[in-house]
This record gives C-alpha cells, sequence and structure tokens, in this order.
C-alpha cells in the first residue's frame, strides 16, 4: 500500500464522519436546551456527552482490539468499527465547539432585515444569495463550521486507536503508514517530504477555522439571543432523541464497556505488581512520565496567557500552527531541527520532548483560556479581591471561598486537563524522548500490541489514577491555604483582646 493510497481513505474517512456527526451533534444541544430548567441535569448530561475527549485513545484502541481482530477477515466491518469509535468521538468535539464557540454579531434580527430589504430592492438573485449566504456563516453556522473542520482535522490527525485495532491494513490511516515507514528506518528528509502531501490537506481544513475564529465575534452577547440563534437554526434540524441515543453510546462504548472488560483483571494486576515488588518502579517511572506532562502543559498555559494578553493575530496563529499540524508532523519537524548544528547539542534530552508537548497543546491551551476568561469575568474577580481586604475572617473567608471557584479552580482543571492530554499522547514521546527516559504511555503502547496481561491492566489503571488523585490534592491543598492566610493575617492585625 502506498502513501497515496492511505491519504485518499484518510481523507474520505475525515471527511464523511464529521458530516454524519452533525444529526447527533445538534440533537445533544437540543437536549442541553430541553434540561435547562434542571441546572445540574444539565451539566451532568454536558459532561457524560464531552466524556469521550478525555479518555484517551490508546485505551479505547486496546479495547477493541480483540473485536479487530475477530473482524479481520472482514475488511469493511473492520473499517466500520474504527469508523464508529471515530464518529463519537467527533460528535463530542462537535458539540463542544456548539457549547463554547460564540455565535457573531449576525443576529436573527439582521437576517430577516436583510430578507426584508432584498425584497424590495432590484438586484440580481445571485447577489442576495451570495450576501445571505456570508451573513448565515458569519452568523448561526459559525460554530458548526469551525467544530466540523476542528473533527475533520482531528480524524484526518488521529494515530493510537487506529495503530492498535490495525489488522491486515485496515483500517487504513496514513499516520500509522508514515509512523511505520519511519520505524522502519525510513530517512527523516524523506519522511518529512511524505509528510508534506498531508500537510496540504489539512492547510484546507485549517482555513475555515483561522477566518471564521475571529470574525465578527460578539462578546457581549446574551444567553438569550445565543437561544434565539440556537432556535431559528438548530432546533428545527432535529430532535433530542439523537442526542439521548449519542449519549447513551458514548458511556457505554467509552467508559462501561472498557470497565467491564478489563477491571477484574487490573485489580489482579495490582496484587501481582505487590507480590513481584514492581510497583515502586511503576509508580516512579509514571511520576516522571506525569512531570514531563505537566512542564509541558504549564509552558503552554502560560504561553496562551502571554498569545492573549498581546493580541496579535497574526503572530498567534503562527505559534499556533506546528500544534495544529498534528503530532506526527510536529515531531519529525522538531526531530530534524535538533539535528542541526549549534542546537543537537540539546538531541538527547528532555528538551525537544518537552517542546513538542508544548506546541502541541498550545491551541488547545489557547481555547482553554479563553473560555476561562468568558466563564470569570475580571470585574467579579475584583470584587471578590476587594472583599478579602475585609478584617472579619467570614467575609475573607467567602472572598476566598468565591476566587477559588471563579479563578484557582479553573486554572487547575485547565492545567489537569492539558497534562492528560500530553501524558497520553504517543507519537510525542515516542519520537522526542530522550534515550535515556522512557514514558509509561510508549512502554504500554508497545505492550498492547501483544496481549491483554494482568500486569499492563495494572500499569494502565495506575497511569489513570495516581495523576487525578495528585491534581485532587493540589486542589484541596489551594483551598487550605488561603483560608490558613486569611486566618494568619486577622490574628496579627486584630486588636488585642478583640474575639472576632
Amino acid at each position: 500500500m502506498t502513501l497515496t493510497t492511505a491519504l485518499v481513505w484518510s481523507i474520505s474517512r475525515s471527511l464523511l464522519l464529521p458530516t454524519l456527526a452533525l444529526y447527533p451533534a445538534f440533537g445533544a444541544m437540543n437536549l442541553l436546551a430541553f434540561l435547562k430548567q434542571r441546572r445540574r441535569t444539565q451539566i451532568l448530561v454536558a459532561f457524560l456527552m464531552l466524556l469521550p475527549l478525555l479518555i484517551p485513545d490508546l485505551l479505547i484502541g486496546f479495547t477493541y482490539q480483540l473485536t479487530a481482530a475477530r473482524l479481520a477477515h472482514h475488511v469493511s466491518v473492520s473499517e466500520l468499527l474504527y469508523a464508529g469509535l471515530l464518529l463519537i468521538k467527533v460528535t463530542s468535539l462537535q458539540v463542544a465547539a456548539l457549547m463554547i464557540l460564540r455565535h457573531s454579531s449576525v443576529s436573527p434580527e439582521s437576517l430577516h432585515a436583510w430578507k426584508m430589504l432584498s425584497a424590495n430592492q432590484q438586484r440580481s438573485r445571485f447577489h442576495d444569495r451570495r450576501t445571505l449566504l456570508v451573513l448565515w456563516v458569519n452568523g448561526p453556522l459559525r460554530p458548526v463550521i469551525i467544530g466540523w473542520a476542528i473533527s475533520a482535522l482531528y480524524c484526518f490527525q488521529e494515530f493510537e486507536t487506529a495503530a492498535l485495532i490495525q489488522l491486515n491494513r485496515h483500517p487504513v490511516s496514513w499516520t500509522v503508514w508514515l509512523f511505520d515507514a519511519h520505524a522502519d528506518n525510513e530517512s527523516l528528509t524523506k519522511s518529512l517530504l511524505l509528510a508534506s502531501r498531508a500537510m496540504l490537506f489539512q492547510v484546507l481544513l485549517l482555513a475555515p477555522f483561522f477566518v471564521l475564529l475571529n470574525a465578527g465575534a460578539d462578546r457581549s452577547q446574551t444567553s438569550s439571543t445565543r437561544a434565539a440563534l440556537w432556535n431559528r437554526f438548530g432546533k428545527k434540524t432535529t430532535s433530542i432523541i439523537p442526542g439521548i441515543l449519542f449519549t447513551a453510546l458514548a458511556v457505554w462504548t467509552f467508559v462501561l464497556w472498557p470497565k467491564l472488560c478489563h477491571s477484574s483483571a487490573a485489580l489482579n494486576g495490582l496484587a501481582v505488581l505487590s507480590q513481584r515488588g514492581s510497583l515502586f518502579p511503576s509508580l516512579q517511572q509514571i511520576l516522571w512520565s506525569l512531570l514531563a506532562a505537566v512542564i509541558a502543559a504549564g509552558l503552554s498555559l502560560g504561553l496562551g496567557v502571554v498569545l492573549h494578553r498581546m493580541k496579535q493575530k497574526r503572530l498567534t496563529w503562527t505559534v499556533l500552527l506546528p500544534g495544529l499540524s498534528g503530532p506526527l508532523i510536529l515531531s519529525l519537524v522538531l526531530l530534524q531541527l535538533f539535528q542541526l548544528p549549534g542546537i543537537n547539542v540539546a538531541y538527547d534530552t528532555w528538551l525537544p520532548m518537552i517542546l513538542g508537548g508544548m506546541l502541541l497543546l498550545g491551541p488547545r491551551a489557547w481555547l482553554l483560556i479563553h473560555l476561562l476568561n468568558v466563564t470569570a469575568p475580571p470585574s467579579t474577580i475584583h470584587s471578590a479581591q476587594l472583599l478579602k481586604r475585609s478584617t472579619f475572617f467570614g467575609i475573607v473567608k467567602q472572598a476566598q471561598w468565591v476566587l477559588w471557584r471563579l479563578r484557582t479552580v479553573r486554572w487547575l482543571i485547565a492545567l489537569a486537563i492539558l497534562t492528560h492530554w500530553c501524558f497520553w499522547d504517543v507519537t510525542i514521546y515516542s519520537i522526542l524522548r530522550p534515550v535515556s527516559f522512557e514514558a509509561v504511555v510508549t512502554r504500554l503502547y508497545n505492550e498492547m500490541h501483544w496481549a491483554a496481561s494482568e500486569t499492563m491492566l495494572a500499569m494502565t489503571t495506575l497511569s489513570l489514577l495516581v495523576p487525578v488523585l495528585l491534581f485532587l490534592v493540589a486542589g484541596s491543598v489551594s483551598t487550605a491555604l488561603p483560608l490558613i492566610r486569611g486566618r494568619w493575617r486577622q490574628r496579627k492585625f486584630a486588636p488585642s483582646g478583640v474575639n472576632s
């Protein structure tokens, strides 16, 4: 099989699946609108819809590897299995885009006014239809097009799931083809030349993302205006039934079924690791991998903050473009870069790996910071900071709690999500890691190709739980320290004999 054949398969899949995902994504949004009177239920359902985005592709590929092996003699069925898994993931991506991205200032009233104006003016129908299309693209269709482009880009760049369930060269994926060619000692220059073909298609997918992301976005848009836009476009398209079916299928496919398949064996594997004395070395490997992921995630957040403060669009897109090109192309370019004279002294260090993780997470960190700025208005944070100056501990405690919810917890969640994505990225670690360091994800990736052993499942479970527990501890500490400082400040400055 040639790269051209793999590219044709991958491009066809990337165009078809995001288009099919629009229908369940609209149903999911209608379901959330139906639950708007039940706030807690709405938040829970939204979390379940977005949960596939937090499940590592590596684990999904391993879970359905045996199923793919049983279907190895049915090429079409193997392709359908991979397409079904991708369809759930891209639907979650489109739901996230519809939930997060703002519409532009082209309101339903603007569309209606243009229709009334065009009916009373003598102009060509082509001009009227073109203008109306531009209004729709910059208005109600804006988050839909951006979500479609992002999900198509993800489909085209996906690697881990395809690599693990691929048998007899199916499902066909250009990323797996190029990764295997590079692993078979293909020259780096030849690999980059082959990757340039895939980059052309990615540029076409990134074009609407660049044009529409900041094109006329209305930050002052009220929730009622957004609801009116959605009622005009999305609510008429489908009902809540596809949203219910998608949520149930996503939870079963990505959470419940993997847990039923591997939970008992993982518990037995933990006991085996303890008996062999391998538990501590395994935890040590996980912690070192987590440290590298945290550094890359923290640097990507810092980079995103700088880009938001500078507000230079050209600089922003230039910095974000390497991460949008995908982990495989990014890793190959950095590998070539660190072989140049003068920079090759850092070739066998953590620097290429950390830099690759930071650039890969750059676009995601930028979007998360955009979301944080929207949900935490500066005026609200400033009001809470003014309350901290009170001499009454009760008011200071409430102010600390408000600030923790508005600022600290949001940044901690963003850091945790970015760390999770970097921690489970196989491509960056396998290509850019130094010789003396083996990340736990590359170890798991290599072992998952052979068989489902109990110790491997135990390592996978620990790799999932240890980062979550550490971030929970960090969240608890971030909550307790301000309260302790507030109590100490009150005791230090309170007049003697006054009981506050």
